[in-house]
């Protein structure tokens, strides 16, 4: 396995990649937030938070529906069905193929179902939007860990460890704070143009930041 720098030309790529890197960034984060604000409110858009909350019930825990594994499971699954739309709209941008395609998106859905579910598990029994910039901490540091693991999964790496867990840290961070920032809501609790803005800022920080380390020609896509 190998770390291979993306295609050269840097002001062309992103005049070619934005709109589409963006776009992804924003859908799924959308849907990240969606179907987590949704399963928590308590529609069944996401399975896994029944799991630890069927063993905390068998266990005889109080009200474990405000527990941290439950709340850290709802933003697993929303991160991780979101991931799937990111990753889609990134694979285009890094030249993945039919044969690489499917452990980039999983990959993606590693990695925004990581650092969903630590925003989600961190504020427990609150709501994330509730503990402001608190949860910039869990939220950083769930992006670098779901980074790390979506790097150490891949046969072909679009920039080295450090760069890439920084480039993640770094993006997550200014998302989430367009979210916590901006008292903008829509009829679903605390769902709105946010949330797609903050996919956005997500989305064209993590293409200036790769962009900006571009410098050699597109690797192979057989890798």
């Amino acid at each position: 396995m190998s770390t291979e720098a993306l295609p050269h030309g840097r002001r062309a790529l992103l005049r070619r990649h934005l709109l589409p890197w963006v776009a992804a960034g924003s859908g799924g984060w959308a849907v990240a937030w969606l179907i987590s604000a949704m399963t928590h409110f308590g529609f069944p858009l996401n399975f896994l938070p029944f799991i630890p909350y069927t063993l905390l019930t068998l266990a005889g825990a109080n009200d474990p529906s405000s527990s941290w594994p439950v709340f850290a499971t709802v933003g697993l699954g929303g991160g991780a069905l979101g991931g799937v739309l990111i990753g889609l709209g990134q694979a285009r941008f890094l030249g993945y193929r039919t044969s690489t395609l499917p452990r980039w998106v999983a990959s993606s859905c590693l990695q925004s179902g990581i650092a969903m579910a630590a925003v989600w598990g961190s504020g427990t029994p609150f709501f994330p939007y509730e503990q402001g910039l608190k949860v910039m901490i869990p939220a950083i540091a769930g992006a670098a860990v779901g980074a790390t693991a979506q790097w150490l999964i891949l046969l072909r790496r679009p920039a080295p460890l450090g760069e890439w867990v920084l480039i993640a840290a770094v993006s997550w961070a200014l998302g989430l704070s367009v979210l916590v920032l901006l008292p903008i809501d829509f009829p679903i609790p605390n769902f709105g143009p946010r949330e797609l803005l903050a996919g956005a800022v997500y989305g064209a920080t993590s293409l200036a930041l790769l962009a900006s380390r571009t410098s050699t020609a597109p690797p192979p896509n057989d890798a």
